[in-house]
């Protein structure tokens, strides 16, 4: 199987001290900084609405930190090139799941 490399070119279309907004396309990152009591866990979390072309909605992806400091180091240096490398990890493990998926239903 030949195996196509989209490249992501996202844009900043807005950010504020706690939200973030990276547009490619139809494809959009939200960026937000999040706290759990519970856990006593701070989190960035990216929140994917969809990906057309691997045919995925609603992502949510937390990134875990344990001090403030952390997690606001890792939202600050978050640009447009950490965006563009994030969806492409993404979307591949997707296909990945995606194909694994298949050969197994295909076994059985």
């Amino acid at each position: 199987m030949t195996k196509v490399i989209r490249i992501y070119n996202f844009t900043l279309e807005s950010e504020n001290d706690f939200t973030k907004i990276f547009k490619d396309g139809d494809i959009g990152i939200y960026l937000s900084k999040a706290f759990d009591e519970d856990a006593n866990k701070h989190f960035v979390v990216a929140s994917i609405p969809n990906i057309e072309e691997i045919d995925a909605s609603d992502i949510k992806y937390p990134f875990p930190f344990d001090t403030t400091y952390e997690r606001d180091d890792f939202f600050d240096s978050f640009d447009v090139k950490n965006a563009s490398e994030f969806i492409r990890d993404l979307v591949n493990y997707i296909k990945e799941q995606q194909e694994l998926q298949k050969e197994q239903k295909n076994d059985n």
